[in-house]
């Protein structure tokens, strides 16, 4: 595992390290999320590496996975706060949506439609506009209007709303 990890952030060729990112989180298991945990818990990552371990961290589930995503919101810099906002997109957590929407508005951001899905999935709710400032729009309104509590409870009661179990 850790010299998947080692190969992930470091070989030269960019091919082997996407092939190393795929083999831990296509492992699944608790030592490879510890692996990558253990690598941002050292902070020595430049922001490229910790955005790539972010994205990987991404694959697996769990409190501790999210609890961590949710530290590098805060990073200073943006591109591991948007692949935190992502990955906790994917683990349906609302604090997720003022980031994508803060991605949907930079222009020409090769994310925007990452977080467009990522908000579609988030939200079950598709907007059919092709501008990304206005689509950002949109999902603001919905999000401010449909809103109560937490990050966590607004998740929730908009899955109910739609008709799923969310007991």
């Amino acid at each position: 595992v850790r010299i998947l990890a080692f190969y992930m952030l470091n070989d030269a060729d960019v091919g082997v390290q996407q092939a190393a990112e795929r083999a831990l989180t296509g492992l699944g298991t608790d030592d490879a999320r510890a692996a990558l945990a253990d690598l941002l818990a050292q902070g020595t990552l430049d922001a490229a590496k910790r955005a790539r371990v972010v994205k990987a961290l991404s694959g697996f589930e769990g409190a501790a996975v999210r609890e961590a995503l949710g530290r590098h919101l805060e990073d200073p810099d943006p591109r591991v706060v948007d692949e935190a906002a992502l990955a906790l997109a994917r683990a349906r957590e609302g604090v997720a949506v003022t980031y994508l929407l803060a991605i949907l508005r930079r222009v020409e951001d090769p994310l925007r439609p990452r977080a467009r899905e990522a908000l579609e999935d988030l939200t079950s709710l598709t907007i059919p506009i092709t501008s990304y400032e206005a689509l950002a729009d949109q999902y603001e309104a919905w999000f401010r209007s449909h809103r109560q509590g937490g990050d966590r409870t607004w998740f929730r009661d908009a899955v109910a709303r739609k008709g799923y179990d969310t007991t």
